[in-house]
């Protein structure tokens, strides 16, 4: 199975995400693990929500603009 464009993009931002999060919970020095996880928490919505209306939709329309071109190809 090859990976496909979907795959590199969710991979790429899923890295980020980590990162991010790394680096929020090192500036902020969090020790203890109720911090981390509301940090966290807040991250993955921040995160989800950018993904939900910012990412998808580019995603989303590269495949339909990709169909679209593979139907007219075909007839």
């Amino acid at each position: 199975m090859r990976p496909t464009m979907d795959d590199l993009v969710v991979l790429f931002y899923n890295y980020a995400v980590i990162l991010s999060a790394g680096y929020t919970v090192i500036q902020l020095d969090v020790d203890d693990r109720v911090p981390l996880l509301g940090v966290g928490l807040v991250l993955a919505l921040f995160w989800t929500g950018y993904f939900r209306f910012s990412i998808r939709p580019r995603v989303v329309q590269r495949d339909e603009d990709e169909s679209d071109g593979a139907e007219n190809r075909n007839g």
